[in-house]
């Protein structure tokens, strides 16, 4: 049951992941560094806004995150929202 949000939650990192170094964007350790310290400030956020507004604020606040992160992928990476795979990879 959880599977299926798990992986729908978690395949936008490698797919971006494959867009990193080109033109502007920066190489992909700079991601995996990025990752690993968001990951680890997500944590600590999460237990603090449990404690103080409740676990109920604590799943609102996770859901409005992967929404935003979901807008923002889309509008950095517009080839990727429009076709769903890279502008390299050949049709």
């Amino acid at each position: 049951m959880i599977a299926p949000l798990g992986l729908a939650m978690g395949m936008p990192f490698p797919r971006g992941l494959r867009q990193t170094g080109q033109g502007s964007l920066p190489a992909p350790p700079f991601y995996w560094g990025l990752n690993g310290i968001m990951s680890v400030i997500g944590s600590i956020t999460t237990v603090f806004v449990a404690l103080m507004a409740g676990f109920q604020a604590a799943m609102l606040m996770g859901s409005v995150c992967y929404v935003l992160a979901a807008l923002a992928s889309r509008k950095a990476f517009p080839v990727l929202a429009k076709s769903g795979r890279a502008k390299s990879q050949p049709s």
